[in-house]
C-alpha cells in the first residue's frame, strides 16, 4: 500500500508561529506608536517651515509685503495658531487683506499643538525677504501628548533677516 505525505504545518507548529509573533508584537508595537507621533511632528514642522519659508520669497518675488498669520477660516487672519495658518501679499498696499491677495493657506494638524511667541498677530516680511518688527519670533511644534524627557518637540525660529532654523527639543 503506498502512503502519501501530506505537506503543511501542524497545529502545534502554528500555535507557535503565533505566540513568537504575539511576542514581537508586544515589544514593537509601543516604539510603533512613538515613531508615528515623531512623523507627525517632523511632517508639521517641516510643513510650517515650508510655509515661513513661502512666506518670505513671495516677498522677494513680488517685491510687497508678505505675511503670515493664523486663519481659522481660510479667508481672513484670525484664531489662533493652532486653526491654521494663511501667507498673503499687500499687493496694492493697502495695509490690509483684499480679494485675490492669499497665496496659501495650510489647514491645522490632527494632534499637534502649536505655540507661538514673539510673532503677535502675524509674521511679515520686507520686500528684501527680511522680518519686518523687532525680535525673534519662534514657533513651538509638539503632539498633544508629549511626555516629559521625549525629543518629540521641535522649535522653530526665524532670525532678522528671515532665515528659519528647526531642532529638535525635549517635550517639557
Amino acid at each position: 500500500m503506498r502512503t502519501t505525505r501530506q505537506s503543511g504545518v501542524t497545529l502545534i507548529e502554528l500555535l507557535v508561529t503565533i505566540g513568537i509573533a504575539a511576542v514581537l508584537l508586544t515589544l514593537a508595537l509601543p516604539n510603533f506608536s512613538a515613531a508615528m507621533r515623531s512623523s507627525r511632528v517632523a511632517t508639521a514642522a517641516n510643513t510650517l517651515l515650508s510655509t515661513i519659508n513661502f512666506a518670505r520669497s513671495e516677498a522677494l518675488r513680488s517685491k510687497d509685503v508678505a505675511h503670515l498669520c493664523p486663519s481659522s477660516d481660510g479667508i481672513s487672519c484670525g484664531g489662533d495658531w493652532n486653526s491654521g495658518v494663511m501667507v498673503w501679499t499687500d499687493e496694492n498696499r493697502s495695509g490690509s487683506m483684499d480679494a485675490g491677495e492669499i497665496r496659501r493657506v495650510v489647514a491645522a494638524s490632527t494632534g499637534i499643538r502649536l505655540s507661538a511667541s514673539g510673532t503677535g498677530n502675524e509674521l511679515s516680511f520686507d520686500n528684501f525677504g527680511r522680518l519686518v518688527g523687532g525680535g525673534t519670533p519662534a514657533f513651538t511644534v509638539r503632539p498633544d501628548e508629549c511626555t516629559a524627557g521625549t525629543q518629540l518637540q521641535r522649535s522653530i525660529t526665524i532670525n532678522q533677516i528671515g532665515r528659519a532654523t528647526v531642532a529638535r527639543e525635549n517635550c517639557q
